[in-house]
């Protein structure tokens, strides 16, 4: 199977297995799922696409969990954003991003 294929998909808004989360939650006690929807979020602070969580100030929002959208640029924008705001903060910031490590990108 060709990479593309494996990684291809219009949907961007995959929600995280409660397992994950709930297993990630108990060591980082997170407050704010920072790109989520009403229907997908994990706690009961969240950011949605409309707010823009690439345009919010994260400084208050406690620890985040962060599930960003799977598209390169877009991915490659919260993992930024994560970064400039960590040095801003004391804030946990723990983004939930795809290994690909069979790929040059």
């Amino acid at each position: 199977m060709k990479n593309e294929l494996m990684f291809s998909s219009e949907k961007q808004d995959w929600e995280t297995p409660v397992r994950i989360f709930n297993e990630l939650d108990r060591e980082f006690n997170f407050h704010t799922d920072i790109a989520a929807s009403k229907q997908n979020s994990k706690c009961a602070n969240y950011v949605d696409e409309k707010t823009n969580a690439l345009k919010t100030d994260w400084g208050e929002l406690g620890n985040i969990f962060c599930n960003s959208p799977y598209k390169s640029k877009t991915q490659t924008a919260f993992i930024r954003k994560a970064y400039e705001e960590s040095l801003k903060t004391n804030s946990k910031i723990v983004l939930l991003i795809p290994s690909r490590t069979d790929t040059a990108r």
